[in-house]
């Protein structure tokens, strides 16, 4: 099965001309090697340019993903989270994992099983484990 690439889930919004925040960007360079970094503030407070313009100007590869009610569903999460990742990291095949997870499956419960994705996944791509190997942003549009 090769899912169609759905380029508005997966693509940052663009930056015309902007205000730059160079303490902010400051922040998120010295936090770098941390797994994860929370950019947290109310609705438009700008966190989704403050993530565009670092990842413009990062030297690391960046994934995106705009997140909706439809990716409460793990399959489909996983779907776009390989899409993101293939378009962000065109010279790493993963087009094998692409149909890791059959569609026809459904809602699971089983934690390990989620794992099992995210391992095969992630360790098609070289260097993952290190602090600099990629930075993902996934944004949510939906109600908590």
């Amino acid at each position: 099965m090769n899912t169609p690439l759905n380029i508005s889930k997966i693509s940052p919004p663009r930056l015309p001309r902007i205000l730059e925040r160079s303490r902010l960007i400051q922040v998120l360079e010295e936090n770098r090697d941390k797994n994860l970094i929370f950019i947290l503030g109310q609705a438009a407070q700008g966190k989704s340019t403050l993530a565009a313009s670092y990842a413009q100007k990062s030297e690391t590869p960046w994934a995106w993903m705009n997140l909706g009610i439809e990716e409460s569903d793990p399959v489909n999460l996983f779907y776009l989270l390989v899409q993101s990742l293939r378009y962000a990291l065109n010279d790493v095949d993963l087009s094998p994992i692409q149909d890791y997870p059959a569609k026809a499956m459904g809602p699971r419960e089983e934690i390990p099983l989620y794992r099992e994705w995210t391992h095969a996944l992630f360790d098609r791509i070289p260097n993952y484990r290190s602090a600099s190997s990629i930075c993902l942003y996934a944004k949510f549009f939906g109600k908590c």
